[in-house]
């Protein structure tokens, strides 16, 4: 009775500890896309100011040429690109992660039926939710807009 309950005890603390580390992972998942989200409007507002000051450049004279002030916002903009591309890696990443962890897990979980007193454990499925800055509702994942405030994003 006594290896009985020390099994369940490991198990259970197996468990919670599995959790914990997935939990983890989604809300890292989680603030990463929330900080992805905010440097691609950063990024799609400079693009435009970009934009309009070149119009502007163009309109004045009929060229485009390249001033300090210029140069400076484009290097801006590809920084602004590699740190997009690293949050971008840092997810992909935590998914991988997430997934061979998942599957680790569940495979060292023999497919027996449970034994009196023991109750199955279902496999967790890992799910992003998207949520809106604006208004803070959930947006599905490929949205570009927000059904609920209108908030457009890129």
């Amino acid at each position: 009775m006594n290896n009985f309950l020390q099994d369940i005890k490991q198990k259970i603390g197996k468990g919670v500890e599995h959790v914990s580390k997935s939990s983890q992972r989604m809300l890292e998942m989680n603030r990463l896309n929330q900080k992805l989200t905010g440097k691609k409007q950063e990024l799609s507002q400079l693009m435009s100011q970009l934009g309009q000051v070149t119009l502007q450049q163009w309109e004045q004279t009929q060229t485009i040429q390249m001033n300090p002030e210029l140069e400076a916002q484009f290097q801006i903009a590809a920084t602004m690109k590699e740190e997009i591309q690293s949050i971008e890696k840092m997810i992909q990443s935590l998914k991988e992660e997430t997934k061979q962890t998942e599957t680790n897990y569940f495979q060292n979980k023999p497919n027996q039926a449970p034994q009196a007193g023991q109750m199955p454990i279902a496999p967790m499925s890992m799910a992003v939710v998207y949520i809106c800055p604006s208004c803070a509702h959930q947006i599905p994942n490929q949205s570009n807009q927000c059904s609920t405030c209108g908030q457009r994003f890129h």
